[in-house]
């Protein structure tokens, strides 16, 4: 099992000094202080109106200690007749987003307490442009909030998944928590159903995952939503906490007896990482372009790659074959004789897993895989650019890692699929009779419910 790093002060700390390097560009020759973070040398300098940069206040709210760290306050930095300080925040986003007003106000709160005058708006540097932005509403209320919060002595239950849940080194524990209380869930947790489905369901008062699992299927409801049937199967799955075996993985993989190539793509305006985890040697290789120029180059070293190595190349998703036959193209290569294989197709038509995702992560984090790098695909992309903008090679580092990690939970996945006796999670194999027999209501016989511990138990089920 791998250490999860779940806060990294070595690359944070790069992280705001490639955003202080930006902010001093931005600048140019304006006059500042560098205060370096340090409380007492900014309410100095504050006092004295001076404008600086890496400051630092604190303020403490009941319990909560609170602290600002914009990256500038400018005295009269916009309108030279106002005697106001403005807060600069530089970001590496393309755009505001309502965490940077949540910040801003964060801030702007400190300040005031702190008796600085501070302009109603705040700056923030989004690559190479300044925005100003609004700051969201009065922040005292939300403080409260999270003081009883923390006052409680259990944490409050968790309604549903957000899209930063797959960064949180609590999202296995919240989750545990969640499936306690599964079957009060709403069918808006299931795979495939949005809020138009499940407003359908609530008119057949259908309100809980448990509610879709007891369903009668009619044609009405067939014709009304399609894959409904795949929808309560799922329901089935939650409910036990299982996954559910329909067609054999084995029948649709490469049974040719060799260890097998997985690749992945990084991609930003161009694709810049090909990551290759080659299982036979147990290594990861990685083939990068720095620039768009380089592309040709870089295709070329993997296709030929593939060429010599002759082994079938696993991904996940089908984004990698779109851009190797673009690749074919561009570099004048042909791709005759390289065997691709999609574990996502194999995993989404042969099984049914008590998730609401099949992403790479949801299912290889189900499959107890930790990565090292809390990234996501779009905190790669940013990783990158700041890598080509500074030259800090933390973040070259953090991106290979974070890709070697999504091959190596392919090579993970697939080998679940071929051998899932082999790991604790669940399973059980469902046969058309069994999968008719449970859409019916009659739940079927199951007669290989695998238990974590590898021994196999029989259950019948009855109509109640």
């Amino acid at each position: 099992m791998r250490n999860q790093t779940q806060y990294d002060p070595q690359r944070e700390r790069a992280i705001e000094e490639d955003r202080i390097l930006e902010l001093k560009r931005y600048l140019g020759t304006y006059s500042y202080i560098d205060m370096g973070w340090d409380e007492d040398k900014t309410h100095k300098a504050l006092r004295r109106r001076q404008s600086v940069i890496r400051p630092q206040l604190t303020w403490i709210h009941g319990k909560i200690h609170m602290e600002a760290t914009p990256h500038a306050l400018l005295w009269g930095f916009r309108v030279l007749e106002r005697d106001e300080y403005s807060q600069i925040m530089v970001r590496f986003s393309r755009k505001n987003l309502p965490r940077h007003r949540m910040l801003a106000s964060w801030n702007r709160y400190i300040l005031k307490m702190n008796q600085i005058p501070i302009e109603p708006k705040n700056l923030f540097y989004f690559q190479d442009t300044i925005e100003s932005i609004a700051p969201a509403e009065d922040i005292s209320a939300f403080l409260d909030q999270m003081a009883i919060l923390l006052e409680m002595e259990v944490p409050p239950h968790r309604n549903g998944s957000i899209r930063f849940c797959h960064l949180c080194p609590y999202e296995k524990a919240c989750l545990a928590e969640g499936m306690e209380r599964i079957h009060l869930a709403s069918p808006k947790e299931l795979r495939g159903v949005g809020e138009k489905m499940a407003s359908s369901l609530e008119e057949k008062q259908i309100y809980t995952i448990h509610d879709v699992s007891r369903m009668e299927i009619t044609e009405e409801i067939k014709k009304e939503h399609r894959g409904i049937e795949r929808v309560k199967a799922q329901s089935f799955a939650f409910l036990r906490n299982e996954a559910m075996f329909f067609d054999d993985p084995r029948m649709m993989i490469p049974n040719d007896g060799k260890p097998g190539l997985f690749f992945d793509i990084e991609a930003d305006q161009y694709p810049y990482l090909f990551g290759v985890y080659d299982q036979k040697e147990n290594q990861y290789h990685s083939f990068l372009a720095q620039e768009e120029s380089e592309l040709i180059e870089l295709g070329k070293q993997v296709i030929r790659y593939f060429h010599q190595s002759q082994a079938t190349v696993y991904h996940y998703y089908d984004y990698e074959t779109r851009i190797m036959r673009h690749m074919e193209e561009l570099c004048g290569i042909s791709m005759e004789g390289i065997a691709f294989f999609d574990v996502y197709e194999c995993l989404r038509r042969c099984v049914i897993l008590p998730l609401k995702t099949y992403s790479l992560k949801s299912v290889s984090k189900w499959l107890d895989f930790v990565w090292r790098m809390p990234l996501d695909g779009k905190g790669s992309i940013v990783e990158f650019r700041r890598w080509k903008n500074t030259g800090n090679p933390m973040h070259l580092e953090s991106i290979i890692q974070y890709n070697e990690d999504d091959c190596r939970s392919t090579a993970l996945v697939k080998d679940w699929l071929e051998n899932p006796d082999q790991f604790r999670q669940e399973f059980r194999r469902v046969s058309e009779q069994d999968l008719e027999l449970l859409l019916s209501n009659l739940e079927p016989v199951f007669p290989e419910r695998v238990k974590s511990d590898g021994r196999k138990e029989v259950i019948e089920w009855k109509k109640p």
